[in-house]
């Protein structure tokens, strides 16, 4: 998969609409997989007690 400026849209909105899909996209990735972390150490502390 290429990311060079030949295979990307040449419009500005274009361009804008992609970065803010990857950025929203990161986040929600983020938050996931700092929920999923908070979970297991939770559980893992409640085993150890």
């Amino acid at each position: 998969m290429s990311h060079g400026a030949d295979t990307l849209p040449a419009s500005p909105e274009m361009d804008h609409t992609t970065q803010h899909t990857h950025t929203h996209t990161r986040r929600h990735t983020h938050t996931q997989t700092h929920t999923v972390f908070f979970f297991n150490t939770s559980s893992i502390q409640t085993l150890s007690q």
